[in-house]
């Protein structure tokens, strides 16, 4: 996992934004 070790560059916001769109997947998928 090779992302892991760049999320603490500048690459932090974009995998904060994923870790939000995985939740929204989830949610979505709760209510369906």
């Amino acid at each position: 996992m090779e992302f892991q070790s760049n999320s603490r560059g500048p690459h932090k916001k974009l995998s904060e934004a994923n870790v939000v769109w995985v939740l929204l997947q989830i949610r979505d998928a709760v209510l369906t």
